[in-house]
């Protein structure tokens, strides 16, 4: 009888541990379905100084204070003339009326794009400026002097799909 009473909680056990075990392996699965493990976050890299030069125009921009955008920009590029800043302004003005008109009010936020260094002395910097409806990609050029970064040029595209195509 003894044997017979320890065989059948020794049973109990064994059928206990196969349910246990069995039913472990399918929560373990269900749960490995459902819940999807984090991506790990990847560190914008550190701002270059072309960067960081770019970011100061760029919070101008975002500032709204475009009067002050134009004339760092003409500060910036010591080599533009009179007639060549008269024109960039009066395009700068119309293109920011123009844009809202467009692509509805803008949201404040900018996206870096590139960060790409051309040579040792050259550097482009893209941003994307969004706006409700669609976006305007501003890309600048800083040129490594004596003195540090400054402005080689700055221009913009409102034509997403076009100005990407040419992003390496």
């Amino acid at each position: 009888m003894l044997n017979k009473e320890g065989s059948g909680v020794a049973r109990s056990i064994v059928i206990a541990g196969l349910l246990g075990g069995l039913l472990g392996g399918v929560v373990s699965f269900a749960m490995s379905r459902v819940i999807k493990p984090a991506e790990p976050v990847r560190p914008e890299p550190p701002a270059s100084p072309a960067r960081e030069l770019v970011e100061a125009y760029i919070s101008k921009l975002r500032a709204g204070k475009n009067d002050e955008f134009v004339i760092d920009v003409r500060t910036g590029m010591a080599l533009i003339t009179e007639q060549e800043f008269a024109t960039f302004k009066q395009e700068f003005t119309d293109s920011r009326n123009r844009f809202v008109s467009m692509f509805g009010s803008r949201t404040g936020e900018y996206e870096l794009v590139r960060d790409s260094v051309i040579s040792p002395s050259l550097a482009r910097v893209i941003f994307l400026e969004k706006y409700e409806r669609g976006g305007v990609l501003w890309f600048f050029v800083v040129y490594l002097c004596k003195d540090g970064w400054r402005l080689a040029g700055v221009s913009w595209n409102e034509k997403l799909a076009l100005a990407a195509v040419g992003v390496p």
